[in-house]
């Protein structure tokens, strides 16, 4: 169950100048953040979006972002996970972006009421890892998301 508090975002700058692919892979590293230890329900893929949302200063609205969630798991049960992994890469060419969606994913992560470190924690750093991010890099994004949770 993912928890969304508002108030963690309030003060985040807008970030609505982003375009296409870039939109994408933030929301699909959201998204393989969350579907790390399972299946997400209906309500916890709105609670997903609304957190993505709400990180992004409010590009896109949560109508929007839920289409894209979904796209992403069925993209990664159609192509598997190394296959998304390349994606991601395409889309976010920079380290300064691939940052952004590992503090995206961070987000998702600490805000999951069944956080385990030695369990979703490693799948996350296994991610960053691909990413191209130093293992201080990926502790630094969890220990910032903490600090907001």
């Amino acid at each position: 169950m993912l928890r969304v508090r508002a108030e963690s975002y309030e003060s985040r700058p807008g970030l609505g100048d982003l375009q296409e692919p870039v939109l994408t892979g933030l929301i699909e590293v959201a998204s393989l953040v969350a579907t790390s230890g399972a299946p997400l329900s209906e309500h916890e893929r709105h609670e997903l979006a609304r957190l993505v949302s709400l990180f992004l200063g409010g590009h896109p609205p949560v109508e929007e972002v839920l289409p894209r969630l979904l796209g992403s798991e069925q993209a990664l049960q159609a192509e598997g996970y190394d296959a998304r992994i390349d994606a991601l890469l395409a889309a976010l060419p920079s380290m300064t972006l691939r940052k952004l969606a590992l503090q995206l994913g961070a987000e998702v992560l600490c805000s999951s009421s069944n956080f385990r470190l030695d369990r979703e924690g490693e799948l996350f750093l296994a991610l960053g890892l691909a990413l191209g991010l130093s293992r201080p890099e990926i502790l630094e994004r969890i220990r910032e998301a903490l600090l907001r949770a």
